[in-house]
């Protein structure tokens, strides 16, 4: 007999001041946190600034489960 299991997707939220690309200290570890959800499975969305990012940035953190939502900084 083979059982079927069915796991539904998990999603988080991560919010920070700074990430990746910035170079602020204060974005490596939600960097590392979001990075650790998504070898887990889950699905990850990170708010937060464009603070001293470069106009051509390039997200560091690709995965097709993850979104990084960037906003201005007020």
């Amino acid at each position: 007999m083979v059982k079927i299991l069915l796991i539904p997707q998990v999603r988080v939220a991560v919010i920070s001041h700074a990430f990746p690309p910035s170079p602020h200290a204060n974005g490596k570890r939600p960097y590392y946190i979001a990075q650790g959800f998504l070898e887990a499975g889950w699905e990850v969305d990170v708010f937060t600034s464009n603070i001293s990012c470069d106009l051509d940035y390039e997200e560091t953190l690709n995965h097709s489960q993850c979104r990084v939502i960037r906003v201005s900084d007020p």
